[in-house]
This record gives C-alpha cells, sequence and structure tokens, in this order.
C-alpha cells in the first residue's frame, strides 16, 4: 500500500508556486436530483451538477506571486497536488473563483492566511504530467 506524506503537496496560481502552503483541501461533490416514485420502499437519486470547494491556507507573505494572485473575487487557474508534483500522481486543476480571504495573528504565532474557492466550471482529476 502506497502511503503519502503531506509535506510533499504542492499548490500552484497559473504557473507560479504558492508559497509558503501549510495545508489545502479540496472537496468535490455533486447535487442529489431526486429520483423517487411511488411503489418503491427505498429511496433513489440521481447524479446531478458537479462541483468542487476548498482552502489553501499559507503562512503570509505579501511578495509571493502565488498568494499575491489569489484576492477576493478573482478567477484563477488553480492546481494542486496532493502527494507531490511528481509524474503520474494526483493533480487536481480548475479555474477557481477566490470567495474569501481570513487573516489570522496570535501572539506566538506566524501570520496565516486561508484562501476559499470555488470552481468556475470543469475541475479535472488527473496524473502528473512531465
Amino acid at each position: 500500500m502506497a502511503r503519502y506524506k503531506g509535506h510533499e503537496g504542492a499548490a500552484k496560481v497559473d504557473t507560479d508556486a504558492i508559497g509558503e502552503v501549510e495545508s489545502f483541501d479540496i472537496d468535490l461533490s455533486t447535487n442529489e436530483l431526486d429520483a423517487n416514485v411511488m411503489g418503491n420502499d427505498w429511496t433513489n437519486v440521481e447524479g446531478g451538477q458537479k462541483s468542487a470547494s476548498g482552502t489553501v491556507s499559507v503562512l503570509s507573505d505579501p511578495a509571493d506571486a502565488g498568494q499575491a494572485a489569489l484576492t477576493v473575487g478573482s478567477t484563477v487557474s488553480l492546481s494542486l497536488y496532493p502527494q507531490g508534483e511528481t509524474s503520474a500522481l494526483e493533480e487536481i486543476t480548475g479555474d477557481f473563483l477566490v470567495t474569501n480571504v481570513s487573516r489570522s495573528s496570535s501572539v506566538g504565532d506566524l501570520v496565516k492566511t486561508t484562501y476559499s474557492v470555488r470552481n468556475k466550471g470543469t475541475v479535472t482529476v488527473g496524473a502528473v504530467t512531465p
């Protein structure tokens, strides 16, 4: 069984790496369409439109080109690499709307920023190509 380490992950906006990434998450989902009919004891559903949303959390660096591109209301081409940017590993790509930017600051910790994103069209789950 192959296991991957989170610290090997990476994220990019267009061709710019997003620097100082601590974590990211992406949720892929589909709408449930009611397909129930009378006479059946069990419910039935069909898959509808798909969607994706998630967050990218970083140590804030205003000089980082990847972070600078993630402004509220902007549309960016985002690529996420959960296991790393190595050939044949998983790559999740698509255009995303930046819906929220949240900054956190506390005594004894570095300033952090979390970017929330929502897909604008097709999201592709594929493999990293060389």
